[in-house]
């Protein structure tokens, strides 16, 4: 056995005893995703989705969700409303 086919086997060592010590959390994220699923309009039924597609389609019905109310609710005098998320470009 080399060196570094020893370091390999503990790295894997600490990953799956990483996920064995969560695994509570992993089975609540997936219930969050399920949930989450199950709320936002527009992913397909039947049809698997990955996290990532999951929450594009939570962040574009929030979007969606705030130009209809942007629209139904009359503009005040006041300052101009400021950027809500000014790290995350074109959001």
């Amino acid at each position: 056995m080399t060196a570094g086919s020893a370091g390999l086997s503990a790295g894997r060592r600490r990953s799956s005893s990483r996920r064995s010590r969560h695994p509570l959390l992993l089975r609540d994220m997936n219930v969050c995703y399920r949930v989450l699923r199950g709320l936002v309009p527009g992913l397909p039924p039947g049809r698997p989705a990955s996290r990532v597609e999951i929450l594009q389609h939570v962040i574009d019905y929030i979007r969606d969700l705030q130009t209809a109310l942007d629209a139904t609710c009359p503009a005040t005098e006041g300052p101009e409303p400021r950027d809500p998320h000014p790290h995350l470009p074109g959001v």
